[in-house]
């Protein structure tokens, strides 16, 4: 109510005061005349003596001004108090959550004015209810995608984008959820095809030597290599899987203040044999010594080991495998390069995915649980760190960045 309004209406209040006042003391001067001229004159003379001598000609007529005031004020006030009231009723309504109130006859003054525009707010919070509820309802039918118009600098405005981000949410959430279970579904798939075959070659082998079905001992020795070498690989998957599994049932960290150049200096005087017997040189860059972080060594043995293996499977063809050590803000930053054939632009995003293999032929060679970069990532993760891979024609990159130990 504008402050406009409310002097328009102490306006017609006090117009309805003066006039019933008006109308008050003109009829108190007529009454008092008339009594004057009545007071000799039977059968007045009587009543009106007896009415002076018990109250007094004084509070006779405060009692007749007052309730012809009264009458008077309620009568000019009459249209004015009803409206007011019909506004109280119609807010009474609004704030116990009723919005559709009933339609009035207005008149052309400021308090019909108000009485329009709260009907105007109640129609338009009932309108935008309705919005949210049917979105909302759409949203239960599975329809994630709809969006729920949201109103600026408004508090319901605020619930329908609320609303919105929850939908959004659950839609990711939803996808996620069918992306593992697909995974899930590929890798039991997956899994059992890897499990399985070097197990039937162990097996053939196995019955080979035991029936003693080889021509000499260097034959036998063959099968006995052949054996091994599909234990190892067994071995390697399992291993795998049963890494993948405690990595992601909070395992604890034993951490201790790390130097991260010597680490690094370790890692490759222990990868250089199977690097050169990979075909491939690796280079240690230090930019910055003296790093030190927070970490749990044998953890990240495992996490720069599985990305070291993941270059040596696909950059062959580069020869160099570049380790760098550097310093970014706060964050010691390890780069991992290789200079083969480039990860797919469609791959690179998932590549840090639980069982995603950019191999998808899962031979001997390059087969396995697509576990080894996520097992990565999740140990930088349980360091704070993070990890993320930069692919191009020319290099393949893995930077990972832990917080630096002050």
């Amino acid at each position: 109510m504008s402050r406009r309004w409310m002097l328009s209406i102490r306006w017609k209040l006090l117009l309805a005061m003066l006039l019933s006042a008006l109308i008050t003391g003109i009829s108190l001067f007529v009454t008092f005349t008339l009594a004057s001229s009545l007071i000799e004159r039977e059968p007045y003379s009587g009543l009106i003596k007896w009415g002076i001598n018990t109250l007094g000609s004084t509070v006779i007529l405060i009692i007749i001004g007052g309730a012809l005031f009264v009458t008077c004020y309620t009568v000019f006030t009459r249209s004015i108090i009803a409206q007011l009231l019909q506004v109280q009723e119609d807010l009474k309504q609004i704030s116990e959550g009723n919005f559709q109130l009933k339609a009035h006859r207005y008149s052309h003054d400021e308090i019909a004015d108000i009485s329009r525009r709260v009907h105007t707010a109640a129609d338009e919070l009932n309108r935008y209810i309705n919005e949210i509820i049917d979105g909302l309802r759409s949203i239960a039918d599975g329809k994630l995608d709809h969006t729920i118009p949201v109103k600026e600098n408004h508090k319901l405005g605020d619930v329908a984008e609320s609303i919105n981000l929850m939908a959004q949410q659950l839609k990711q959430l939803i996808e996620e959820e069918r992306r593992a279970e697909q995974s899930k579904n590929d890798l039991i798939t997956g899994v059992s095809h890897d499990l399985r075959t070097p197990l039937t070659s162990i097996l053939g082998f196995l019955e080979v030597l035991k029936d003693e079905h080889y021509r000499d001992e260097v034959e036998m020795m063959h099968y006995v290599d052949i054996a091994y070498s599909k234990s190892e690989h067994l071995k390697h998957l399992i291993d795998d899987l049963f890494e993948y599994t405690r990595m992601n049932n909070g395992m604890p960290l034993a951490r201790e203040p790390l130097a991260l150049d010597d680490f690094l200096h370790q890692l490759m005087g222990e990868y250089e044999p199977t690097l050169q017997k990979a075909g491939l040189m690796g280079r240690l860059i230090i930019e910055h010594p003296h790093l030190r972080i927070n970490a749990d060594g044998s953890l990240l043995v495992r996490a720069f080991g599985n990305i070291i293996h993941n270059a040596m499977q696909y950059g062959k063809e580069g020869k160099v495998v570049d380790v760098t050590l550097r310093r970014e803000h706060e964050h010691a930053t390890v780069t991992i390069a290789n200079y083969g054939n480039p990860i797919p632009a469609s791959d690179l995003p998932f590549i840090f995915d639980r069982f995603y293999r950019i191999d998808k032929s899962r031979s001997l060679e390059t087969g396995g649980t697509g576990l080894g970069l996520a097992i990565a990532r999740s140990i930088v993760e349980l360091h704070e760190g993070t990890i993320r891979a930069e692919s191009d024609s020319y290099r393949t990159a893995f930077k990972l960045s832990f917080p630096i130990d002050n």
